[in-house]
């Protein structure tokens, strides 16, 4: 076992690399590369990956395969997150190695190598990049069924979009993997996917809701703005927080001139409800006039309006 003053040594040894020239650095970083010691693996890893090293790339590989084997597995995660990243970077082909590491759950408890992995596929065009998608988005790990969907993304939207509507459909009740799969679809689908997000905003399922109704805001789409609209209607008080902000990050001027109606017009906490929403926006100065002139003739709104505006960088004072 390396002590810590030597280890510490060792590393700094390794950092160094980082500035050398070509030839002294490669056969120093090789040498980490075949370390036990997983920090000294990962900081090599990322000097190849920021240098774009290619001529490491079969040391890369060959770490990549023994971390991710029984016998040898990097029990930290650290040297195998730098690796694949590295390995994936410079452009490796091993389409073999990261099948490989699609499927080595042990070690990875929070999916990053497998996730990586399928990103590599899918660079590669690998034909059973697809299937291993699918398979990830059963995983036990939400991290994992993330970067699943994530991945997806880059792939073919024939397969991609009816694959990831059915996860959204599945019964998922992760936030982390619900707005990865919208996002994804919006990728791959933008105009078919907002209506598909519209439908959805009224399921029982809180999480799947949220997700809809946040990438119908993050979509842009003006197609969006009415389906927001008719469901914040619908809407009690203690649920608007979501469809508010889902309109003001739409930026779309129907959004907009909405929530500034809600403001001159609708009940006292609807009306605050909206400002808070629109808030995080009021950096602006039209926009900031446009809410002022809005709560004019309502004192409680405009002093809500005022602390806001107060708050932001550039605007002082109060009304």
């Amino acid at each position: 076992m390396v002590n810590r003053a030597k280890q510490d040594e060792r590393l700094k040894r390794v950092e160094q690399l980082r500035g050398a020239p070509k030839a002294e650095a490669l056969p120093g970083l090789i040498a980490a590369l075949k370390s036990n010691v997983p920090l000294e693996v990962s900081t090599a890893a990322r000097i190849a990956e920021e240098q774009g090293l290619v001529e490491l790339l079969p040391e890369l590989e060959a770490m990549l395969r023994r971390a991710i084997k029984p016998e040898t597995r990097d029990r930290s995660s650290v040297a195998t997150a730098a690796v694949i990243s590295a390995c994936d970077s410079l452009g490796s082909g091993d389409v073999a190695l990261f099948l490989d590491c699609c499927r080595a759950s042990e070690g990875d408890p929070a999916g990053a190598l497998r996730g990586r992995a399928l990103f590599a596929l899918f660079r590669l065009q690998a034909g059973d990049g697809m299937l291993e998608a699918a398979r990830m988005l059963a995983d036990r790990t939400a991290g994992v069924r993330a970067a699943a969907a994530r991945a997806i993304a880059n792939g073919s939207p024939l397969a991609g979009v009816p694959l990831l509507r059915f996860k959204a459909l599945s019964g998922e009740e992760e936030p982390e993997v619900l707005e990865q799969v919208f996002e994804s679809l919006l990728a791959l689908d933008p105009e078919g996917s907002v209506p598909f997000a519209a439908r959805l905003l009224s399921v029982r399922s809180e999480a799947l809701s949220s997700a809809a109704a946040m990438a119908l805001g993050h979509s842009r789409s003006a197609a969006a703005a009415q389906s927001l609209i008719d469901w914040a209607d619908e809407l009690p008080l203690d649920k608007l927080d979501l469809a508010f902000s889902s309109l003001a990050i739409l930026r779309q001027p129907a959004a907009t001139k909405y929530l500034l109606g809600q403001i001159a017009e609708a009940s006292l906490q609807r009306a605050q409800t909206a400002v808070l929403a629109i808030s995080p926006f009021l950096y602006e100065q039209k926009l900031l006039a446009d809410v002022r002139l809005a709560a004019g003739k309502r004192p409680e709104v405009l002093r809500a309006v005022s602390r806001i505006a107060a708050s932001k960088e550039g605007v002082q004072g109060s009304v």
